[in-house]
C-alpha cells in the first residue's frame, strides 16, 4: 500500500478527519500544518506561513513516509497542492 493511501483511507472513512503533519520546504525548514482534504492526487492545508506556488515540499506525517508534493495554490491561511 502506497503511503498516500494511508492518508486518504482515514478521509474515506472520515472526510471531516482533519490530520497534523509537518510541511518540510525546500530550504529545509518545517512548518506544522494541518491536512483538511486529501485525495489521490493533492491535498489542502491549513497553513500559518503562506508557501510559494510551484514550491517543491515534502509532507511528514506520522508512521507514512514522507510525500513529495508542488504547491498549486495559497490563499490566505490556506495552500493545496498535487502529489
Amino acid at each position: 500500500m502506497a503511503a498516500t493511501h494511508s492518508i486518504l483511507d482515514a478521509f474515506r472513512a472520515n472526510p471531516r478527519t482533519r490530520h497534523p503533519a509537518l510541511l518540510v520546504r525546500d530550504d529545509g525548514s518545517e512548518e506544522a500544518v494541518t491536512i483538511t482534504e486529501c485525495t489521490d492526487r493533492g491535498f489542502r492545508l491549513a497553513v500559518t506561513l503562506r508557501p510559494n506556488l510551484g514550491e517543491q515540499v515534502l509532507i511528514r506525517t506520522d508512521g507514512v513516509r514522507d510525500l513529495p508534493a508542488q504547491i498549486r495554490w495559497a490563499h490566505g491561511a490556506e495552500a493545496g497542492g498535487s502529489f
